[in-house]
């Protein structure tokens, strides 16, 4: 049976026998899907066999500086010829490159009106959004261009709203660079431009473009051509993912900029702006392999001396090369760089059989945590340098259309004008029979980048995964959350949800309509809506939900009290470890529209919502009157605990003294525990009997929802299994690796280097913390069920407030380590006995800025790891014994809040509690109150140990260190230190599947 292959021809592939050489299928791309058709036997059509490309330069001269300029036309490559001795003469070959990126319609007529002066005139305009959102976090670019050199500055922006300082910035920057002022700033009606104000104040005349007509600014629309056509150019060149689009903007601007222009007489905008030639013996083909050398700090006599990388371009104030490292998918800068232009790393990975795949590692490159280490913006220009690519943390939108504008050169010759290269045939795709059956994005296509194939591309056959994976595949790719009610209502899932939302409101009184009381603020309101998912990722229903904004009430007004408590992390734990134990059947219940039970004290008042219909005879402005809370209300979530704890009482629950959000409840000997979470609730006890007369008076008073066996709770997976309760966060794990893009990535034995020890302001200053506080944020979640991740994320928590480049390395190391185990968490055994032990240690004066020392400890119920926590002291330790005494303070009081809220679940734990520590002098300071010379000044309250072992509670151990099972909360462990610890503390460690 002959072999079939796959040829991509633009959008369209054809199928043919590699025996006969006929084609027996033909393939056109439909709405990014491609329908077939076969051909007869009889079909005629044959195709020959073409010859792989090969991209050796050393025979034309002139094709390399074509691709190191960024593909420029044939009379500018000329230009630049006579101009410049660097650039050496040969016959102009054919282009693939440009034919890909710059195929239009021919040019219109060269417009040769100039402004007289330098900055005399500047337009301006956004470009984006781009749907992929770069490596570094941008979706547009803020283009200016000035009239009479021609020079072009590029602004990458993140959002909109930060346009005003940009143009601000940028005229305080000519004024204070080039002793000139901006006198006309011509640009389109967008809103991001109406700096009236700003304009008055300086003198500077706004033109605006009318409605609809970009023509009128067709100078900007017309380089923002220029610059994309170049860019494209550099892409596909290079090979590199899309989300490296804005390394291809900077570099195309930083190449347009050095070119010579018919309309400046021939001249560059760097000529005309500095007034001499700018310098090209610098520069390299974009995208192309280089060795930078590796720093001798932290590098011992066997390492590397150098790193594989691609070149990205050139970073604005630093005299060096912008470098993506192809290991650890780093961007950095070096001046130590040796240069194979020849070689384009992620061109050629569709190249199997001459690459092979462990000489050119392919980095994880995330899509919105990029592992950056240098500034991706600078706000200010370098004397005697290009005019600058800077960017903003904010930017705008606007159309994404190019105009083509008579009043600026042409870039692209007639197609007759290229010729085909020697040596450079086209080459004959054959799709990787691991793709064969996958749905390819239509951005990845064999003819979108150039004929070359990605490594890795977006795709996914979903009929090869099982059946679990397959509904949650299925249900992301088929979904997506609504952003506004007018949205929603044309879907008829999403348009259902709503009805039931307002259903529930009408049904429970939450508002009456009544007419707006005079000098009273409204509160306004909005739909949120969100899939609800089950523990396999499948969608369980659709949810709508009328949200108030609270952020407008008025303290004392509007609302007075707010606080409301939620189960503690270590309470779910605790109640799962006993239900282990006593072998309970907890289940799970949700109370719907939970916050609309809530009864207002204060007079709250709020715009009528849409989807509300008013009657048409109501003449009066009408408001919403609220009688019961409402979700986004401050006050919402204190009064509906108030009304859930009124009727556990009031049913026969007591409420615990130890976590608020605990109740219990005794029938004729046995006990029902009820847990809550807001609206989640986890019931269980000894009788079924009594639960099930527990969750008939909830539902009689509550609409509830009986979600059944407890499996899914706050992101924790909880699995019933023969020996016991398995607790994990595995989807929570996976949702972080792939928002990050380290899905992919190579995994790590350990999630931190013990011989780094992190100090503030190490590296180079975030210019993007809230990404790293967020990133943080969700890695201190996952530390729920990983005690492994700990120590390494507590570290990093201390540099949140101003985060540095190699911190971010560091949350980029913990989550190749999560990538090597997502499973993994912590099992709580049946087969144990019922006795508290703890475990404490420190790390003296482990912190190497403050000196302050590091505790950490762990508790145990039986064999079953319970809870755990590092903390950084809140002094000074004068020495190690001192530390450790201040951490045997902190885990005996969290056995002593582990041992009342176990006797409120009817759990009896024998005294004295045994406590472990490996310092025998903090050890005979606990146990002896006598007084000391080197212990007089510590706090009394870190005096508790003694008071504890004097009432019998605690009972003090000493333990060497190689059996110091808190080791792992103080310090980063080498990898087998660390699986040691790990078996210990009955956790296994889990692979990847």
């Amino acid at each position: 049976m002959p072999t079939q292959c796959l040829n991509s021809f633009h959008h369209s592939l054809i199928i043919q026998d590699l025996l006969s050489m006929r084609m027996i299928g033909l393939a056109r791309e439909t709405r990014g899907l491609y329908q077939l058709s076969f051909s007869t036997p009889n079909s005629q059509y044959t195709i020959p066999h073409q010859a792989a490309s090969s991209y050796n330069f050393q025979s034309q001269p002139v094709d390399l500086w074509h691709w190191r300029l960024g593909h420029p036309s044939r009379d500018r490559l000329s230009l630049l010829q006579k101009n410049d001795s660097t650039v050496t003469s040969s016959k102009f070959t054919h282009c693939d490159v440009c034919h890909f990126s710059k195929h239009k319609r021919l040019p219109f007529p060269i417009s040769t009106s100039i402004a007289h002066d330098l900055f005399q005139m500047i337009h301006v305009d956004i470009w984006g959004p781009l749907s992929v959102l770069s490596y570094d976090g941008y979706s547009y670019f803020l283009t200016i261009v000035d009239d009479h050199s021609r020079s072009v500055w590029v602004y990458l922006m993140q959002h909109k709203s930060d346009t005003r300082d940009l143009l601000k910035g940028f005229c305080a920057l000519v004024k204070n660079q080039f002793n000139k002022s901006v006198k006309v700033v011509r640009s389109d009606q967008g809103q991001e431009f109406n700096m009236c104000d700003f304009f008055m104040e300086n003198g500077i005349e706004h033109q605006m473009s009318c409605v609809q007509t970009p023509e009128q600014n067709a100078r900007v629309e017309r380089k923002h051509q220029h610059i994309l056509n170049v860019a494209r150019s550099l892409r596909f060149q290079s090979g590199l993912p899309l989300t490296h689009w804005t390394d291809c903007i900077l570099h195309a601007v930083y190449l347009i900029n050095r070119l010579p222009t018919p309309v400046l007489e021939n001249k560059s905008p760097y000529e005309v702006l500095y007034h001499k030639p700018p310098f090209l013996g610098h520069l390299r083909v974009f995208g192309s392999l280089c060795y930078a050398s590796s720093l001798p700090h932290g590098r011992s006599k066997f390492d590397a001396r150098a790193r594989q990388c691609v070149f990205l371009g050139y970073p604005a104030g630093i005299k060096g090369f912008k470098l993506l490292d192809l290991e650890d998918g780093r961007v950095f800068v070096s001046r130590d760089v040796v240069f194979y232009e020849s070689i384009l790393p992620f061109r050629g990975q569709d190249k199997e059989e001459e690459v092979p795949q462990s000489s050119v590692p392919i980095p994880p490159v995330p899509v919105s945590a990029p592992p950056v280490s240098i500034p991706t913006h600078l706000s200010h220009l370098p004397a005697a340098s290009a005019p600058l690519q800077t960017a903003s943390d904010d930017g705008g939108d606007n159309h994404m259309e190019t105009i083509q504008s008579p009043e600026f050169e042409p870039e692209l010759e007639p197609q007759a004008e290229y010729e085909e290269p020697p040596g450079r045939p086209l080459r004959h795709h054959i799709l990787p029979a691991r793709y064969q059956d996958c749905e390819l994005d239509s951005q990845l296509k064999f003819g979108a980048f150039g004929g070359t194939v990605s490594q890795h591309p977006i795709c996914l056959n979903v009929d090869h995964l099982n059946k679990l994976d397959k509904i949650y595949a299925l249900s992301i790719l088929s979904q997506i959350e609504p952003t506004s009610y007018h949205e929603a209502v044309k879907s008829i899932e999403w348009n259902r949800a709503v009805k039931e939302e307002l259903a529930a409101l009408y049904a429970n009184q939450t508002w009456e309509i009544v007419p707006r009381p005079l000098k009273k603020k409204l509160i306004k309101n909005k739909w949120v809506f969100k899939l609800k998912l089950k523990p396999d990722g499948s969608i369980e229903r659709h949810k709508a939900r009328l949200v108030a904004k609270g952020y407008t009430q008025v303290y004392g007004i509007d609302f007075l009290d707010t606080y409301s408590p939620v189960a503690k992390i270590n309470s779910v734990k605790t109640l799962l470890a006993i239900a282990a134990i006593k072998n309970w059947k907890l289940e799970q219940l949700d109370v719907s529209n939970a916050f609309l039970h809530g009864e207002l004290e204060e007079d709250v008042y709020m715009e009528i919502p849409l989807g509300v219909e008013l009657p048409e005879s109501t003449s009066q402005e009408m408001c919403c009157k609220l009688k019961k809370s409402l979700y986004g209300l401050k006050q919402a979530s204190r009064q509906w605990f108030a009304r859930l704890t009124g009727f556990l009482l009031k049913i026969g629950f007591s409420q615990s003294a130890s976590d608020y959000s605990l109740f219990t409840r005794w029938i004729n000997g046995r006990i029902v525990v009820l847990l809550v979470y807001v609206d989640d609730i986890i019931i269980g006890g000894d009788a079924q009997t009594d639960i099930e007369q527990v969750k008939k008076a909830l539902s009689q008073e509550f609409k509830v929802k009986l979600l059944g066996p407890l499996k899914y709770f706050l992101g924790l997976e909880v699995t019933n299994t023969a020996d016991g309760i398995s607790v994990c966060q595995r989807k929570y794990c996976m949702d972080l690796l792939c928002d990050t893009g380290y899905v992919d990535a190579k995994g790590t034995k350990s999630p931190c280097d013990p011989k780094i020890k992190m100090t503030a302001k190490q590296g180079t200053k975030l210019e993007n913390p809230e990404m790293y506080r967020r990133l943080i944020g969700r890695l201190h979640y996952i530390t729920i069920t990983r005690p492994d991740l700990t120590f390494a994320v507590q570290q990093l928590c201390q540099f949140q407030k101003e985060p540095y480049s190699d911190h971010l390395q560091a949350a980029y190391k913990i989550l190749r380590y999560l990538k090597s185990s997502p499973g993994q968490g912590i099992h709580f055994s049946s087969n144990t006995e019922m006795k508290l032990v703890g475990f404490c240690d420190s790390d003296w004066a482990a912190c190497p800025d403050t000196r302050r020392s590091t505790t950490g400890y762990c508790t145990f119920i039986g064999s079953s790891l319970l809870t755990w926590k590092t903390k950084k002291q809140n002094t000074v330790s004068r020495s190690s014994s001192e530390a450790e005494y201040r951490a045997l303070a902190l885990l005996v009081c969290e056995v002593e809040w582990l041992r009342r809220l176990l006797a409120e679940m009817s759990v009896e734990i024998p005294l004295p509690v045994a406590i472990y520590c490996d310092n025998k002098s903090a050890i005979h300071i606990a146990e002896n109150s006598v007084f000391h010379e080197r212990t007089k000044h510590i706090e009394i309250d870190m005096h508790v140990t003694r008071e504890r072992i004097n009432d019998g509670l605690v009972k003090l151990n000493h333990v060497s260190t190689i059996n110091q099972l808190a080791d792992l909360f103080t310090k980063g462990l080498h990898r087998v230190r660390l699986q040691e610890l790990l078996c210990k503390l009955g956790i296994k460690a889990e692979s990847t599947t």
